[in-house]
């Protein structure tokens, strides 16, 4: 199973002034220029300061070493929470604006068990299209 990341930056290292919101910052402009358009599918950003990534090793290595430059950062992989549905809660604009970074990853990883936990936790009122999806894949 492949992996999402939340990498959170604890610091600005470097300082430059930026509107968060306008994508000046120059970490933007390098890792656009160490990655390929479709990875973008696979990058997402919180309202915070908060980036979650689903790459192949080699390529968030470069993200981290890109940020790392600029920031001092905090690193978690989050799959069991995309898995859950808790971290969707939690970053609903990462949900809407990057919908292949969390919906995708669940249809690719999540299995029955999976979802078999969220009735035990939460009833069948917690399923959402994905868990269903998963679950009509596996009468098939």
């Amino acid at each position: 199973m492949n992996r999402i990341y939340q990498i959170t930056i604890v610091e600005d290292v470097e300082n430059i002034n930026s509107d968060d919101n306008d994508f000046s910052h120059p970490f933007f402009e390098e890792v656009a220029l160490s990655l390929n358009e479709k990875d973008a599918n696979y990058i997402g950003f919180s309202n915070n300061d908060e980036m979650f990534v689903r790459l192949d090793t080699i390529k968030l290595k470069r993200v981290v070493d890109i940020m790392n430059k600029y920031f001092v950062i905090e690193i978690k992989d989050v799959s069991d929470k995309v898995i859950s549905g808790e971290l969707q809660k939690l970053y609903p604009e990462v949900e809407s604006l990057t919908p292949k970074l969390f919906r995708k990853f669940r249809l690719d990883n999540e299995t029955v068990d999976d979802v078999l936990d969220k009735i035990n936790e939460g009833g069948l009122k917690s399923l959402d299209k994905v868990d269903k999806k998963i679950l009509k894949k596996s009468r098939s």
